[in-house]
């Protein structure tokens, strides 16, 4: 248990980093959509292609953003329900998530490379006025991916341990996000 606790814990560290290049790429589409508009209503010369370019960003945004956020448990849960179970309980309803998200983004994830290879096999560009490459895009959609369902395995396996002894598990590996706080903190079962 103590060493899926360490890889979950080292991996929840990889996973702010990933989301750092999230927020990074959230300031440059602002920065990039403000001078799009300013361009556009003050001077009447938009910003070329900054349509195609906000599309892709935005898969930088989400497919970066959503493995911290599963890594500190902040992902929807019924919580009325959540709340009631013990230990195990909890194990048993993180467990399901996990195989059903293992299973939905496993989908995404292969496909992701498939059409990432593709894209950049054939040089696929946006249609429009501007054309953008959009390898860029699916790789980010495919790596993003990727990175999401490593977290779904830590966290099934980490589940099992839980089932299999409840009282081997260690604090800093249950850290969670408490509902209506934003903060996150410790909890002694899940």
């Amino acid at each position: 248990m103590k060493t899926i606790v360490r890889v979950a814990d080292e991996y929840a560290k990889f996973a702010r980093w990933v989301a750092v290049i999230s927020g990074v790429v959230v300031m440059l589409i602002m920065v990039y959509t403000t001078i799009d508009v300013t361009g556009r209503y003050l001077f009447n010369h938009p910003v070329p292609a900054a349509y195609e370019l906000t599309n892709i960003f935005l898969i930088y945004i989400t497919y970066f953003g959503v493995t911290l956020v599963q890594s500190r448990g902040g992902h929807m849960r019924l919580g009325f329900l959540y709340e009631k179970v013990g230990i195990r309980g909890k194990a048993i309803i993180d467990l399901g998530s996990a195989i059903i998200g293992l299973f939905v983004v496993g989908i995404i994830t292969w496909q992701g490379w498939i059409y990432a290879v593709e894209a950049w096999k054939v040089g696929e560009v946006t249609l429009g006025a501007y054309t953008v490459p959009v390898f860029p895009g699916r790789i980010a959609l495919a790596v993003g991916a990727t990175i999401f369902i490593l977290q779904y395995i830590i966290d099934t396996i980490k589940n099992i341990f839980i089932l299999i002894d409840p009282k081997s598990i260690i604090p800093s590996a249950t850290q969670t996000v408490e509902p209506n706080s934003g903060v996150s903190s410790e909890k002694a079962g899940a």
